[in-house]
């Protein structure tokens, strides 16, 4: 039988480990850093996309509240037919309102309904209405001054979330009786650009006929 002298395997060079340099460490870690920045980042705008959507469906939600609610009442005031809160009308109750420009300037925050109840799932948001009267002319709409003859009204109303975003809906009002035909005077929709003293508003919006109220024995 051979043997295998024991120096050839004491003669054997050993492989020792070796550290990370400090380079390398740097490089992980900038590595790393950079990839949970990456992802830190599109969390956060995951998150604020989907808040963005959801303000959007509740300021749409809010703002088609506040505008059927004004467009159900009265183009004009049946006994004082003057633009703007009359007699007796109170610009902090709603229930004081009986036509569609008492609505002007009207601000409230957290919103409630018009019986002053509060919306839900709406604390801390703010709700601003404005009543234009509006002539038509050649170009299509223009805002004029403060009149109870204006044949139509435009209601804007500004939705605005605790974090300052603000959504804006807004409507056509007009004097014309619900009976005559869309074929035969009026159209259903009117996309307009209104010029304001500090502000420019794009619309399409319903144009929305209520009949004039009934003269008062």
């Amino acid at each position: 039988m051979s043997r295998i002298p024991f120096s050839g395997i004491a003669g054997r060079s050993k492989s020792v480990p070796r550290g990370l340099t400090l380079i390398e460490v740097m490089i992980s870690i900038v590595l790393v850093s950079t990839i949970l920045l990456v992802s830190v980042t599109a969390s956060a705008n995951l998150m604020r996309n989907n808040q963005q959507r959801r303000d959007t469906a509740l300021g749409q939600q809010l703002s088609s509240q506040f505008l059927d609610e004004i467009s159900s009442l009265d183009f004009r005031d049946r006994v004082e037919p003057s633009y703007g809160l009359e007699t007796g009308e109170i610009g902090s109750d709603r229930t004081t309102f009986d036509d569609v420009d008492d609505y002007h300037g009207y601000v409230i925050s957290p919103p409630t309904h018009r019986d002053g109840t509060t919306v839900e799932n709406f604390d801390g948001w703010t709700v601003t209405v404005a009543v234009w009267p509006v002539n038509p002319d050649a170009t299509g709409i223009t805002t004029t001054d403060a009149t109870a003859q204006s044949p139509l009204r435009l209601v804007v109303v500004d939705c605005t979330t605790p974090e300052g975003t603000t959504m804006t809906a807004g409507t056509f009002v007009s004097a014309v009786p619900r009976g005559i035909s869309n074929d035969q005077s009026h159209e259903q929709w009117r996309e307009v650009k209104l010029g304001f003293p500090n502000r420019e508003i794009r619309v399409t919006a319903p144009l929305r006929n209520i009949p004039p109220p009934s003269p008062t024995p």
